[in-house]
């Protein structure tokens, strides 16, 4: 079995996925950059808007998980690499982008995994 190679990338580089139409429109009008998520938006300000209208009052939910996420990743850094496919869209670690983006990281781990890996 190969083993799999780690990569540290800029986390401005990355870019945004999601599978919803709600998630999808949010990227086309304000990008795909983790700076310009909701997640993001919610971490490094405050502001729920985007996650509320998304998510409903499941939204609180995610902020909550948001807020887990970013308190640990303060206290033991990144553990675990995000996936990402070659061209940097994330595949899984939206969440872990944002927070250590809000916490001022300039890079992160990644693994780079095939184009057809399903989100």
């Amino acid at each position: 079995m190969e083993k799999t190679k780690i990569i540290e990338v800029f986390i401005t580089a990355l870019k945004t996925t999601g599978e919803d139409e709600w998630r999808l429109n949010y990227i086309e009008e304000n990008g795909d950059s983790v700076l310009t998520s909701p997640e993001y938006l919610y971490l490094s300000t405050g502001i729920a808007d985007g996650l509320l209208e998304w998510l409903g009052d499941y939204g609180y939910y995610r902020m909550g998980q948001l807020d887990a996420v970013k308190k640990h990743l303060k206290e033991f850094g990144q553990l675990k690499p995000i996936k990402i496919y070659a061209d940097n869209r994330i595949n899984t670690g939206h969440k872990r982008a944002a927070a250590l983006a809000s916490l001022g990281q300039k890079t992160i781990k990644a693994e780079i995994v095939p184009d057809d890996t399903k989100l």
